[in-house]
């Protein structure tokens, strides 16, 4: 005797990923909320450290010194701060907040 779930008999498990529901009407699905889509996600403090020194030109390693990181961190600040405002480089991203009230919670 085995004891387990099994699909139903005639069930198609190809058509399915794990964890996703294939047994009732589309309804069930929820579409996006349209402000997941406008409010881009909240800077962290760590990057809101990082973005005070960045008006100060002070290179990578400077940085990373000063806020006792790796520079490999300090990259990954970087790179996710100019997700998160949507900049080009160091200058777009100071000028996105200088021009915006609110840092944390950008445009």
């Amino acid at each position: 005797m085995s004891i387990g779930l099994h699909a139903p008999r005639g069930a198609d498990r190809s058509l399915s990923r794990p964890g996703e529901r294939t047994d009732g009407p589309e309804s069930f699905s929820r579409p996006p909320r349209p402000w997941h889509r406008v409010l881009p996600p909240p800077l962290t403090a760590r990057e809101l450290a990082v973005l005070d020194y960045l008006p100060g030109r002070l290179k990578n390693q400077e940085i990373a010194a000063e806020l006792y990181v790796s520079v490999n961190t300090l990259k990954s600040h970087l790179r996710n701060i100019h997700r998160k405002l949507d900049a080009a480089d160091r200058d777009d991203a100071v000028a996105s907040v200088v021009h915006h009230p609110d840092p944390v919670h950008p445009r």
